[in-house]
C-alpha cells in the first residue's frame, strides 16, 4: 500500500479494518493483534469510536458501571441565557471564528480503570501535560445523585463531584 500498488485484495483488507463495517465481525478485542491496540490517527471520528469500543470492552473485561454524563453549559452556577446559548453555538463559525477545541462534547463516558489522555498542560514540572496518559481510580459522585442500581450503562443527572486519576509517575 505505501507504493501505491493497491489491488483488489487490498481494498478487501482495508475494508474488513473498518471498526463499524456491518459486513464483517466486530474486531476481537481480547485477542491478539487488538488485545493492546493504541489507536493513532488525526481523525477525530475515527479515534471517538475507537475509544468507544475500547470502554466498552474495559466496563465489559472488569464489570465497571458505564457512566454517561451529559454536560452542561453554565456561567458560574447559572444557566445560559438564550443570547449566550446563540454566542456558544456560533463560536467558531462565519466571522466569529475562534477554537472550539477545548469544547466538552455533549455527553462524556466515564468508567473507574478508563485509561485517560490530558490535552493540556496542567502541571509541566510534574509531568502532567498534553499527551500524557493516566487510569481514572475512582468517580466521586454528586451528592444528589441517585443510587446507581445494577444496569451495567448508567446516565448520571449530575456531573461527579470529583475524578481521580492516578498519575504513572511525576518527576
Amino acid at each position: 500500500l505505501r507504493t501505491g500498488n493497491v489491488d483488489r485484495d487490498d481494498v478487501v483488507m482495508v475494508r474488513q479494518l473498518i471498526v463499524r463495517n456491518p459486513k464483517h465481525e466486530l474486531m476481537n478485542f481480547s485477542k491478539p493483534p487488538w488485545d493492546n491496540a493504541c489507536l493513532i490517527t488525526p481523525r477525530h471520528g475515527v479515534w471517538l469510536e475507537w475509544n468507544r469500543m475500547a470502554l466498552e470492552k474495559h466496563c465489559q473485561a472488569t464489570e465497571q458501571k458505564l457512566l454517561i454524563c451529559t454536560t452542561k453549559d453554565l456561567i458560574g452556577k447559572r444557566n445560559l441565557s438564550i443570547v449566550e446559548q446563540y454566542a456558544v453555538t456560533m463560536r467558531g463559525k462565519g466571522k466569529n471564528k475562534g477554537s472550539k477545541v477545548n469544547d466538552l462534547p455533549e455527553k462524556v463516558e466515564l468508567a473507574i480503570g478508563m485509561k485517560v489522555m490530558l490535552t493540556q498542560n496542567i502541571q509541566m514540572d510534574l509531568d502532567i501535560t498534553n499527551g500524557a496518559c493516566r487510569t481514572i481510580v475512582d468517580i466521586i459522585l454528586h451528592t444528589d445523585e441517585p443510587d446507581l442500581g445494577t444496569e451495567s450503562i448508567v446516565p448520571l443527572r449530575h456531573l461527579p463531584a470529583f475524578i481521580l486519576v492516578k498519575l504513572n509517575r511525576t518527576q
